[in-house]
């Protein structure tokens, strides 16, 4: 009787490990956020990439950044998005 209940307590124990190992990983990995841990959780931004934040290239430089900081210009071809105001003012005079 005894080694059926240490089977399952180990058993038990190791369904747990699994998955405090294994499925605060994956989270973290497809949302760009902390885990628990001593990183605050939270929803925190770990300041990696977050799939949710979309990414245009720069029609200058062909440098990929993210959209909500990027300065943009509007003209008859669309609005465009830059890595900085230099590539912004090398588009604007035709270069």
């Amino acid at each position: 009787m005894r080694l059926i209940i240490y089977a399952v307590a180990i058993y038990i124990f190791y369904i747990l490990l699994k998955r405090a190992l294994f499925s605060s990983g994956t989270r973290s990995r497809s949302t760009g956020e902390r885990g628990g841990g001593g990183g605050g959780g939270g929803g925190e931004k770990s300041g990696g990439f977050n799939a949710a934040e979309e990414t245009v290239q720069d029609p200058v430089c062909k440098t990929f950044l993210l959209k909500e900081n990027a300065p943009s210009h509007t003209d008859s071809r669309g609005t465009h998005y830059f890595c900085g105001n230099d590539c912004l003012e090398k588009y604007k005079n035709g270069g």
